[in-house]
């Protein structure tokens, strides 16, 4: 059997709670021919000391010390290092299920070097103790971009998570994660990769476990700028993606607007904070933004005159509110 070399890129900082039991999880994979990257990011506390301990037991680890520039630009020095055939993430505070390259390699090996693999996971809420398990239900090779959006948008429960992909490494080439966005930039980053890629394979076999260790909400995202900004990224790829089908986009807005309605949540929940007020100026001077935010959302889901009426008033109604209290 053909031997494919994985390559996993693990971005650190602060890590140090979390990391041994992520680790452990890399060490306890069933196939052996991996590498592992980790990257810390200029970790003030002893994140570096424990990859360092790792790396000394274990040669398959690769450390890189380096000044801290966030998560992005951490997993693209892991791209400039990896020499894998194919490559997969994890995040420091979470874990690999024993399995996940074993299904990662046979599948490289049963269709013959395709491009990406999704596959299942399970999330994890700490707080409550309950575990909550995510597949598309049955194995499933497209090479139809129409099919392949539809899976990535509603129907697999997969959507753009970076962490239960493998990638075969020329796919990606020059893609590189936008380091000026802090949120959702992996999601940007697995669009792009749908844009190039001709083979997909939805796996429904587990193979990460997702840790939610506290209330996670967009609320938690507090410049606008930022969440408006990457929330029409995000449409620009999955409108390119549609290729003009109009069932397509009319999903896709249907998605957006719910995002779009978060972000105008966060707004509302963030804007009588005297100190962010300065953003909310920055951001709405980004006319370009605000106009393809607004559009979207009034208008690709919206089919009748009186839901678009409806809908546009609601949106004017409220930014005349967020002018009223910043200046």
């Amino acid at each position: 059997m053909d031997e494919h070399k994985l390559s996993i890129i693990v971005p650190v900082y602060k890590a140090e709670k979390h990391i041994r039991q992520c680790l452990d999880s890399i060490v306890g994979q069933e196939y052996p021919n991996w590498e592992c990257i980790l990257i810390n990011d200029g970790s003030p506390d002893s994140s570096g000391d424990i990859c360092d301990e790792y790396a000394a037991k274990d040669k398959r680890f690769i450390v890189v010390h380096k000044t801290n520039a966030g998560a992005a630009e951490a997993r693209n020095d892991g791209l400039r290092k990896a020499t894998g055939d194919y490559i997969t993430f994890v995040d420091s505070d979470d874990e690999l299920l024993p399995q996940a390259l074993v299904i990662y390699h046979d599948a490289i090996v049963k269709y013959g070097n395709i491009d990406v693999i999704k596959a299942g996971y399970i999330k994890h809420f700490e707080v409550q103790d309950i575990e909550k398990k995510h597949s598309c239900g049955k194995e499933t090779l497209e090479t139809s971009k129409r099919r392949i959006v539809r899976l990535l948008n509603e129907e697999s429960y997969y959507h753009g998570f970076l962490w239960n992909e493998c990638i075969r490494r020329e796919l990606i080439g020059d893609i590189k994660f936008d380091n000026g966005l802090h949120w959702n930039e992996d999601s940007i980053f697995s669009f792009q990769l749908f844009l190039k890629a001709e083979s997909v394979l939805f796996s429904p076999q587990l193979v990460y476990k997702y840790y939610i260790r506290e209330t996670e909400s967009l609320s938690n995202v507090k410049d606008p700028y930022l969440v408006m900004n990457t929330v029409a990224k995000i449409l620009d790829y999955r409108l390119e993606m549609a290729e003009g089908d109009q069932d397509l986009i009319t999903e896709f807005g249907k998605n957006y607007t719910k995002r779009f309605h978060d972000s105008m949540r966060m707004l509302k929940a963030n804007i009588a904070d005297i100190s962010r007020r300065s953003q909310f100026r920055d951001m709405l001077a980004h006319k370009e933004i605000l106009a393809k935010d607004f559009f979207a959302s009034v208008y690709l889901c919206e089919k009748t005159p009186y839901r678009l009426a409806e809908k546009a008033y609601y949106l004017l109604n409220f930014f005349r509110r967020i002018l009223n209290k910043i200046h």
